[in-house]
């Protein structure tokens, strides 16, 4: 069998995800909802998430006492409850 070649672009072709942290929200008196969903948008922007999924997980991960308490138990699963990022 003979040798198939690939031929791959250079790496300064392909985006490279930018690290960005997002504050964590936990619901406290004070803290702005809408602001942190904007700083959480930028962040999946800048990180290339396009995954539903992805994102929702991301999401999730930034969320803090009864604000992730409560997403992580509104229903039986979080993927059924939340879908996508619209979802949440």
């Amino acid at each position: 069998m003979p040798t198939r070649y690939v031929s791959i672009s250079d790496e300064e072709d392909r985006p490279s995800p930018l690290r960005v942290e997002g504050k964590n929200y936990s619901g406290t008196e004070g803290e702005n909802l809408i602001l942190w969903i904007r700083e959480i948008e930028m962040a999946m922007r800048s990180c290339l998430i396009k995954l539903d999924h992805q994102q929702v997980s991301l999401d999730i991960s930034k969320l803090d006492g009864r604000a992730r308490e409560w997403a992580l138990t509104c229903s039986t699963s979080v993927d059924l409850s939340f879908p996508t990022w619209e979802s949440l």
